[in-house]
């Protein structure tokens, strides 16, 4: 059965130059195209199998478009890699029944 860190490595991270297209749309066109790049933010991309499946400009969970750091970026990014990777291991589930057969105690791997 795959690891996450094994399923982790099919998806790469990168800090999006501004100047370099997305799945062969030229940069300028995504910068007037989206309204929510808060000027001198990093924004992240997350690229499976060559193309960019996730396009991340601000602080997600925040209200409003608020700029991340190059920092908070990676950080944001890994945490949503390790989601994404999380999604694509197989879910095997193993229910006991509980002695006092009151309930059943479930454990879930991935």
């Amino acid at each position: 059965m795959p690891t996450v860190a094994e399923a982790r490595v099919q998806y790469q991270v990168v800090l999006w130059d501004r100047q370099s297209p997305i799945n062969g749309v030229p940069a300028a066109d995504v910068l007037i195209a989206r309204d929510d790049i808060p000027d001198g933010g990093a924004v992240y991309l997350i690229v499976r199998d060559g193309q960019v499946i996730y396009f991340q400009p601000h602080k997600p969970g925040v209200t409003g478009f608020q700029p991340m750091t190059e920092a908070e970026a990676l950080q944001y990014a890994d945490q949503y890699v390790t989601m994404l990777a999380c999604a694509d291991l197989p879910i095997t589930a193993a229910a006991t029944p509980n002695p006092a057969a009151v309930n059943a105690v479930v454990e879930v791997t991935a």
